[in-house]
C-alpha cells in the first residue's frame, strides 16, 4: 500500500472511530483517536501485522478494539492516555522552548544591537555612553540581571 494511500485508510479509520463514539455519546478528538489506534495495532494481543496491508477484517477488528478502549469510563489506562495525549499536545519540548525563548529575545534585543552597531563615539562622552548600552546588552543577553541594578552592573564591570 503506497503511503498516501495508507494514510488515508489512517484517517477513515480514526474518523470512523470518532463518529461511532460519538453516536455512543463520547466525544474525542481526532488525536486520542489516533493514540489509541496505535497503540491497538502495536499492542501484541491483538495479533496486528505492521508488516502487512490491513484486510477489511482487520479494519473492523482495530475500530471495534478501539471503540472498547475508548468507551471504557472507568479504566485507569485510558486516563492516563488522555492525560498523555493532553500533555503531548499543550506542552512543547525543551528544545522548542529554547528556540521560542531565543527567538523572542533576540528580536526584543534587536534595536539595541541596532543602537550599538549604528553608534559612531567620537568622544570620550559617546564611548562612555556606547560602553554603557554594550554592558546593558550582554547583560540582557546573558540573564545575568537588570541593567538598571547599579549593583549588578558593578559585579559585572568590575568598576
Amino acid at each position: 500500500m503506497s503511503n498516501p494511500q495508507a494514510e488515508s485508510v489512517i484517517r477513515n479509520i480514526i474518523q470512523e472511530i470518532c463518529a461511532r463514539c460519538s453516536g455512543k455519546g463520547q466525544t474525542i478528538s481526532e488525536t486520542l483517536a489516533a493514540f489509541i489506534v496505535k497503540a491497538a495495532v502495536l499492542d501484541p494481543e491483538n495479533d496486528f501485522n505492521v508488516d502487512r496491508t490491513l484486510t477489511k477484517d482487520d479494519v473492523g477488528k482495530l475500530i471495534e478494539s478501539c471503540i472498547k478502549r475508548l468507551m471504557d469510563s472507568g479504566s485507569p489506562s485510558l486516563d492516563t492516555i488522555k492525560m498523555q495525549v493532553h500533555f503531548d499536545m499543550n506542552y512543547s519540548t525543551r528544545d522548542e522552548f529554547l528556540k521560542e525563548h531565543h527567538r523572542v529575545l533576540n528580536s526584543r534585543l534587536q534595536p539595541v544591537v541596532r543602537d550599538i552597531t549604528d553608534a559612531r563615539a567620537r568622544g570620550r562622552d559617546e564611548l562612555e555612553a556606547l560602553y554603557r548600552k554594550i554592558v546593558s546588552y550582554v547583560l540582557l543577553r546573558s540573564g545575568l540581571g537588570s541593567p538598571s541594578d547599579i549593583g549588578v552592573v558593578r559585579e559585572a564591570t568590575g568598576k
